[in-house]
Formats: C-alpha cells, structure tokens, sequence
C-alpha cells in the first residue's frame, strides 16, 4: 500500500484515492483483530508505526483507528495506548454510540448471545404510555419484551412499545431479528435515530426475577424515543442491562 499525492487539476481523483486508503488501511487494521493476529487485550502499535506498517499517512491511520474505536473493536486509554478490546472479568465492553442490536455488539466482541425469552403482545396503553408514544389512550399498542443472555447469564431486558397497524403484531410475532433491526428494515419511513436517557436505578421486583438478582441491585436504565427520517416517532423502549456483564464507553470528543 503507498501513499498517494495530490495532481495538479485532478483534486476529485485524490479524494477518491485517499478515500480508498482509508478503506484498505480499516480492513487491514478489522483483518488484524478479527484474524486474532492482534489478541484481546493486546497493545496496538504505535500510529508512527502503523504508517509504516500500512503504507498510508498518519491521518488515514488516525481515522481508521476512530472507525474500529467506534465500532469497539479498540479502546484507547489515556497515557497508555491503544488496545484490542476483550471481555472485562465475567463480561464485554462495548459502545453505545450507534443504533445496533446489543446481540450485534455481543457477537463483535466474540461474546455468545442468545434469546431466552420472547413475547409479543397487543395492549391498550394507560394514560402515560398513550402521551409518551403519542397515541390515543383506546388505541392498540404492539409490546414486545426480550431477555437476551451472554454465555446463558440474563443481562439485557428490553421492553418495546410500538404503534400498531394491520398486520404488524402478527409480522414482529415472526419475527426473529431484533426490534432496531425491524424499525430499520420494515418500517416506512424507517428508523434514524433515537433521543436517548441514561439512569441508574435499583432492580424492580419484576426486573429481578428476568436476572435473576437480588431486588433492588444497581442496574443501567435506558430509555430511548424512536423517530424516522421523517420525524414521526415510532414507538419507545425501556432497556435494563447487568453491568456486571456489559460494560459500556461512549466516545466524546471537543467540538
């Protein structure tokens, strides 16, 4: 791989080449991690050496490097390096700062996850749910609730709510992906993005019993809105997650 330079009069083809750079030095870097030529836990080399390494320049290294930190394949940490992201004692890291599935990011990080409970129901919501997800309070509404497991241990609970239509209830009942992936793929407009709230909070009763915990054992509370291209929100979800189990970084940087 070499570095390419600007011509004179042919800007577009040095974008378009750089641009190619930056794609082969991020597949080369996934090909490392993914080969486990670089190990959980592992030190990256420097950046001045994956230059070298890679034949590109150093700011292709560095948005390649952001690319996998995303992805959370990497972690950095400050004033020591880069590293090959590996499962933390009895769980996984992973970042939250794009939509996916939390199977996704379980299988990213070489983690086994599975399904252990699934129900899809149609319910009148009460008062609140009705204002929250913006519906009639005598309309029907599609509740979906999972439990997902890590190496047969609960430690994602999510409740979703979605706007019901003709059939809808029916399709998700068959459906065997997650419900990210149907507002994604199935949904017209589809879902773009979320407006999210992060708490900590103590174990429900009914919370407890899905992880099979204590009552009242610290557990991360997310609850995300969920709006298509068009701004229409699409339904809502409630998400309890062990922290034991998965431990989660979001990437913040200066603007």
């Amino acid at each position: 791989m070499s570095s390419k330079q600007p011509n004179s009069g042919n800007e577009l083809a040095y974008i378009g080449g750089r641009r190619r750079l930056y794609v082969e030095a991020l597949e080369e870097l996934e090909k490392l991690i993914k080969g486990k030529k670089l190990k959980p836990g592992e030190k990256l080399p420097s950046v001045e050496a994956l230059v070298g390494i890679l034949g590109v320049s150093r700011t292709t290294v560095r948005e390649a490097l952001a690319n996998l930190e995303t992805q959370g394949l990497i972690i950095r940490k400050q004033g020591s390096g880069t590293y090959v992201s590996h499962s933390s004692g009895k769980g996984f890291m992973g970042g939250l700062e794009r939509i996916e599935p939390f199977r996704k990011i379980a299988n990213r990080a070489g983690v086994n996850s599975e399904v252990v409970f699934r129900d899809v129901s149609e319910i009148t919501p009460d008062k609140e749910l009705a204002e929250a997800i913006d519906v009639q309070k005598d309309s029907t509404v599609i509740k979906i609730e999972i439990v997902e497991a890590i190496n047969a241990t609960p430690t994602i609970y999510i409740i979703d709510y979605l706007k019901s239509s003709s059939g809808k209830a029916t399709e998700l009942s068959d459906w065997q992906d997650s419900v990210i992936t149907y507002l994604v793929k199935k949904c017209d407009p589809p879902l773009t993005h979320t407006r999210t709230e992060i708490f900590a909070v103590g174990a429900s009763k009914v919370v407890a019993s899905k992880f099979n915990v204590s009552e009242g054992k610290p557990i991360l509370y997310q609850v995300e809105s969920y709006f298509s291209s068009s701004g229409d929100l699409l339904g809502m979800g409630f998400v309890y997650i062990q922290t034991d189990y998965f431990h989660f970084f979001v990437n913040r940087r200066v603007v």
